[in-house]
């Protein structure tokens, strides 16, 4: 029992340095070539939805 705060450190920090390794190697590569396979191109962030500029903006509120 004295080791699981050391352990609970130890597992933190090792999943931490996994997922930046998978990122670095895995995730943004495959990012980038998804972009410049679909035209958006890596410098165009995308959206699930388009963005309408010319609707007003409406504040959401909760109706009592």
């Amino acid at each position: 029992m004295k080791m699981v705060p050391a352990l609970f450190v130890a597992v933190i920090l090792f999943a931490g340095l996994l997922g930046e390794l998978v990122a670095r190697g895995y995730s943004e590569p495959m990012n980038r070539w998804l972009r410049n396979r679909w035209g958006d191109g890596a410098k165009r962030m995308g959206a699930a939805v388009e963005f309408n500029r010319e609707a007003p903006s409406q504040e959401r509120g909760v109706e009592v």
